[in-house]
């Protein structure tokens, strides 16, 4: 198996430590597979034509665009939709969950200030100023990598820490404002010698769904498992596990009356992304499938569902391999299988570098965020947002703010009026990080 940055060895060292000490904070659990901070890239693959290194051309399954509805090409914010969430005293990658709910959006996200971690919440409405921050816990214990999906009148927010134990997975309700609505719970089956984290939530119906990854520690391997949860976050059903080793971040939006699950799966000849479909008890109900085109994928994996039912995903790729190019890439998904069912497009423009994609259904088709880290356009790495149609075809590039080359997975959410909220985590250089949202609109 090639070298994959970031990768088993490194874990397992930390995932050790976690079992007899409260160490470890986002910064010490490494990054999705095949993170790079320089992420040096060239050249995109063009719909249906081949590389310029002659890898096999992506082909166009003839799926059929988004039925002429119209994506918006004009997006538009203010130095006052750029909202510092707060100041981490760790520097390294960070996870800054979001979703929008019936009054605005919430992010969730862990802060460490010099002592412990805390998870908090802040309500962003779609125009006007936050609220202060929320909390969430208030312990002694280690909070890493938060979770967050909407119901029909609240969230439901979800974290790993190991607050008087070895690291489990927690989930806890929220109101529509993110306030807590119940107490935290356990969600995840604890087993001497396993750790469980990476948590992704969906709603499916009026439950939701949860898959994290479960690792034994000694043995380094990691599987996904999977559980049906209640609007409340409590469990529903029982922990199944949903794929063998080796499994990386899951990703995960409803299907039908079930859902999908994807993540990077390494292998021999380099990851791929991979997909499952599960059925409305959070069970595995299909084969795993491979999604991506080219065993050349990076690591951070996003899907999200229209409400026409569509499904796509984006993921970042390392072309070359040894971060010599990449990309972010889209391509749709079946939503009786959850397999690919159309054309994998390149979203990062021309020669561009791009990496740590987020996507969320908009305007009929989807708005994908991501760092880019080189263009002729930039003075250096910004986040940007593209939109795309059903298919992947770009209509629109916006350029937000300047930001650092790494930090972690960027995330979006729209909101039930249309306004578009992005997330991301970007080092200071002076040993922290910051925690940063910015709002803005797309389309009149």
């Amino acid at each position: 198996m090639p070298l994959i940055r970031y990768g088993i060895g490194v874990y397992r060292t930390c995932a050790l430590a976690l079992l007899l000490a409260w160490g470890c904070g986002d910064d010490d659990v490494p990054p999705p597979i095949g993170f790079d901070a320089s992420r040096p890239d060239g050249g995109a693959v063009e719909d249906g034509g081949a590389s310029p290194d002659g890898e096999t051309p992506l082909e166009d399954s003839g799926v059929s665009d988004d039925a002429g509805t119209s994506i918006p090409t004009d997006c538009v914010t203010t130095d006052d939709d750029r909202i510092v969430l707060g100041s981490d005293a760790r520097t390294g990658v960070r996870h800054v969950a979001v979703a929008a709910g019936s009054a605005g959006f919430v992010v969730l996200y862990t802060l460490n200030e010099g002592g412990f971690d805390d998870v908090l919440a802040r309500h962003v409405p779609s125009t006007g100023a936050p609220s202060a921050p929320i909390p969430i816990t208030d312990n002694f214990a280690s909070e890493r990598a938060p979770a967050l999906v909407a119901t029909g009148d609240g969230f439901v927010a979800g974290w790993h820490d190991n607050d008087g134990r070895g690291f489990e997975v927690v989930t806890r309700a929220l109101d529509a404002m993110g306030n807590p609505n119940g107490d935290a719970r356990v969600i995840s089956a604890a087993r001497a010698g396993h750790v469980h984290d990476r948590l992704a939530l969906a709603r499916v119906g009026t439950s939701v769904v949860a898959t994290f990854v479960e690792e034994e520690v000694l043995a380094s391997t990691r599987r996904l498992q999977a559980v049906r949860l209640g609007a409340d976050g409590a469990v529903q059903g029982s922990v199944a596990s949903i794929t063998d080793p080796p499994a990386n971040d899951p990703a995960i939006a409803a299907r039908g009356d079930g859902s999908v699950v994807v993540w990077a799966r390494a292998a021999d000849e380099g990851a791929s992304i991979v997909a499952r479909p599960l059925d409305a008890d959070a069970t595995a109900s299909g084969a795993v499938q491979t999604v991506s085109t080219q065993a050349n994928a990076a690591g951070v994996v996003s899907v999200a569902q229209t409400p026409a039912g569509q499904l796509a995903v984006v993921f970042d790729v390392d072309v070359a391999g040894g971060g010599s190019r990449q990309e972010v890439r889209f391509r749709p998904l079946s939503a009786a299988t959850g397999g690919a069912a159309g054309l994998e497009t390149v979203v990062t423009p021309g020669t561009s570098r791009g990496h740590s994609p987020g996507v969320a259904a908009f305007a009929g088709g989807y708005a994908v965020a991501f760092r880019a880290t080189s263009d002729t356009d930039l003075e250096g790495p910004t986040i940007r947002l593209a939109l795309v149609t059903t298919n992947g075809e770009r209509t629109a590039l916006t350029n937000l703010d300047p930001t650092t080359a790494d930090g972690g997975p960027v995330r979006v959410a729209v909101g039930n009026d249309g306004a578009i909220l992005v997330t991301w985590a970007e080092p200071t250089g002076d040993g922290g990080t910051e925690l940063v949202a910015r709002r803005l609109r797309c389309g009149s």
